[in-house]
């Protein structure tokens, strides 16, 4: 073997192997995923979010938030599985409307959503609940 080859063969061949045996992590950071197993949810049925964070860790609790339409919520603490990270949360939806699922990891987040119907609803009713709002008074301060 001549002298060039030896220079650029055996560190061409030593980056081929580390490439090989050294496996790739997918994790760039520190981050959470969730999914939630259906969008579209009726009242009062279970929703189950499921993720994943990273890098995984031994006795890391998460948090899932359920936020109602009305944004009252509820909250579970999920002890994440220690080798891969894994975690699931499973809540019944009691409230019909839009509702905001948040997995939360330290200051991480992902955002997700469920929409609730009740399938015993009449479609075409057309009233809808009206606020009772206090009668309007001017502030007399704004204009002085």
């Amino acid at each position: 073997m001549n002298k060039l080859s030896k220079f650029v063969l055996l560190p061409a061949i030593t980056i081929l192997v580390a490439l090989v045996i050294i496996p790739a992590n997918a994790c760039y950071g520190p981050h959470i995923t969730g999914i939630v197993d259906r969008t579209q949810v009726n009242l009062n049925e279970k929703a189950t979010v499921t993720g994943k964070i990273c890098p995984p860790a031994e006795n890391v609790t998460i948090r899932v938030t359920f936020t109602r339409p009305d944004y009252s919520f509820m909250e579970q603490w999920i002890l994440t599985d220690n080798v891969t990270g894994e975690f699931s949360a499973s809540q019944n939806l009691d409230m019909t409307g839009y509702w905001n699922i948040f997995p939360i990891y330290g200051h991480f987040c992902d955002r997700l959503y469920a929409n609730v119907t009740d399938p015993t609803a009449d479609p075409f009713d057309p009233t809808l609940p009206m606020p009772s709002l206090p009668p309007y008074k001017t502030n007399f301060y704004v204009l002085g």
